[in-house]
């Protein structure tokens, strides 16, 4: 979700500091949670870039395409080669027994997840979305 989130944000430059500044938390679909900004978070462009993000495959397909290569190369192999060599990469990690998306690696001691300083509404929509994959359970 993240490789979407940053197409979009080199598209638009309202969205550009996605780049530098942004982060993906949860699961795909409609729980999905776009910061567009960790230092400067916006809620408005934050929920944008999350609709764009999450719609993505619905605009492919109505176009007549599946989309099966581009996520597998980024959702699997970048991400297993990243966890290989202990670069920092999105996928899901095990958290009090939920697997919740978010930016780790993998150390000596074990799976590091990166763990910043969240603006209490990122942190409430990174909370729903967690609670609503643990009822799910």
């Amino acid at each position: 979700m993240n490789a979407r989130a940053v197409y979009y944000a080199k598209q638009d430059p309202r969205l550009s500091h996605y780049l530098s500044e942004g982060r993906a938390y949860g699961p795909h679909g409609e729980d999905l949670v776009i910061a567009d900004s960790l230092e400067h978070f916006n809620p408005e462009l934050s929920r944008e870039l999350t609709e764009k993000t999450v719609t993505a495959n619905l605009r492919m397909r109505e176009m007549g395409f599946k989309p099966y290569i581009a996520p597998a190369m980024s959702s699997g192999a970048f991400s297993i080669l990243a966890s290989i060599r202990g670069d920092w990469h999105y996928s899901s990690v095990w958290m009090n027994g939920v697997y919740f998306g978010a930016r780790n690696r993998c150390t000596v001691e074990g799976i590091e997840v990166e763990n910043p300083w969240l603006a209490e509404e990122l942190y409430q929509r990174c909370k729903k979305a967690y609670d609503h994959l643990a009822d799910i359970l």
